[in-house]
């Protein structure tokens, strides 16, 4: 670093040159506009600048071409990252922005770190069972040592009665104080005392190790809560909406409408409602199933809906809600609902029905669900297999969720459902038989 005068005295003569160099190049653009009229006097030739001159516009030259690649540089940093930039140099990013950036994580690493959360709970759950028999232990030390200090005095007592009485019986018998008698009583007093100060000794250490517990206990609470906090986010970090599986939905809804010839709508409310994506994976599969059993059951022939005074084209509808940790899924339609005489007559057939029983409309629901289980009079496609809402089931009661169908003929049908909760999944649907 230069001395404070030297770096005065560099700035002046930079300063100097500058307006001197400034000066000739003022006298030779002056020159240039005069050329016209002295183009009949001998030519002169122009004036060469100064070398300083020569070495400051070279200085000048290298300082811009430095701040300019400097800038280009910063330039192309905010580009690739802006977020990336330190803000005390000027560059940070805008929060709203870097709020918006979306960050890929392996669904296996996410799993074991709600597993990991988990062992956590777990960990402070027994640490709470562990801290519970401390407490307990102290407790008792705290009665052992209430104790020990009654009997303690006690003790006292009866010594200090029985030392008395020897003392006023010898007076009797002998008209001179023993001093070995003065003695013993002082020394057994003293280890009385001695006692109990250990007694209150072991009492504060007793005291001391209580409070340490309550305080640990307290710390134990407030990591209880971070750490369910923890789970929960990283819960929430596994949660997609239900739209997300949209497009999916609405493709499968117009190729069955397209193989069965028939005019279906899809509708779905409440895809803003959060599932884990795993679940929502899993019943990707059996919802998929269930709009093609509605639109192959359910959806009567365009010639039956509008004898029945119905609209040409059916409706599927999805209904997704959110009850505390429960998603409750509810498929809906305008078809034909159940054909209970031909579901009846089917199970007979199969022996699902004892001959002299009479099933309700209620059982008879149920019996779609029987594994191998279909009404359809050919096999198709999309329906005949005996595949599917059997499946469906078994997927549904896998996530620890329930499915049940209620249906109204000539109304249509609706599959709903609830599984345990968010990450075990809640499914239902409705559709034809």
């Amino acid at each position: 670093m230069l001395h404070p005068e030297l770096a005065e005295q560099r700035a002046a003569e930079t300063k100097a040159l500058q307006q001197t160099c400034a000066a000739q190049a003022a006298q030779a653009a002056k020159a240039q506009e005069t050329a016209p009229e002295a183009a009949a006097a001998p030519q002169a030739q122009p004036a060469a600048p100064l070398p300083q001159c020569e070495a400051l516009a070279r200085q000048q030259a290298a300082q811009a071409a430095a701040q300019a690649a400097a800038d280009g540089h910063a330039h192309d940093v905010a580009k690739a990252g802006g977020n990336l930039l330190d803000p005390s140099m000027g560059g940070a990013a805008n929060p709203a922005a870097a709020a918006q950036h979306v960050i890929r994580v392996r669904a296996d690493l996410l799993d074991r770190m709600v597993a990991e959360a988990g062992e956590v709970a777990i960990a402070r759950a027994r640490l709470d069972s562990e801290m519970g028999l401390i407490r307990g232990a102290i407790n008792e030390l705290t009665e052992n040592v209430n104790r020990l200090r009654l009997q303690l005095r006690e003790i006292e007592i009866q010594a200090d009665n029985q030392i008395q009485a020897k003392i006023a019986h010898s007076n009797e018998t002998e008209t001179e104080f023993d001093p070995l008698e003065f003695d013993r009583y002082t020394r057994f007093q003293e280890v009385t005392r001695m006692l109990a100060e250990s007694v209150n000794d072991v009492s504060t250490v007793q005291q001391n190790a209580l409070r340490a517990l309550d305080a640990a206990m307290q710390d134990l609470a407030r990591q209880g809560q971070v750490s369910r906090s923890l789970q929960q986010s990283l819960m929430r970090v596994r949660m997609v909406q239900f739209s997300t599986i949209n497009d999916r939905l609405y493709r499968v809804v117009r190729q069955a409408g397209k193989d069965t010839d028939k005019r279906v709508t899809l509708e779905i409310k409440g895809g803003q409602a959060e599932i884990d994506r795993n679940v929502l994976d899993r019943m990707a599969g059996p919802i998929e199933h269930i709009l093609r059993n509605s639109v192959a059951h359910g959806i009567e022939e365009r010639t039956k809906r509008a004898a029945s005074g119905k609209p040409d084209i059916g409706e599927l509808t999805i209904e997704v809600s959110q009850d505390g940790n429960e998603v409750i899924m509810r498929f809906l339609d305008d078809g034909q609902g159940l054909d209970y005489p031909r579901i009846e007559a089917r199970a007979r057939e199969r022996g699902l029905i004892a001959p002299d029983h009479q099933p309700s409309e209620r059982e008879l629901a149920q019996m779609i669900f029987a594994p191998g289980f279909s009404t359809a009079k050919q096999v198709t496609a999309l329906a005949g297999r005996g595949v599917g809402m059997d499946v469906v089931r078994a997927e549904v009661a896998g996530l620890g969720g329930r499915i049940d169908v209620d249906s109204t003929t000539g109304k249509g049908s609706c599959f709903h459902g609830a599984p345990a909760g968010l990450a075990g999944g809640h499914a239902g649907g409705a559709a034809g038989n």
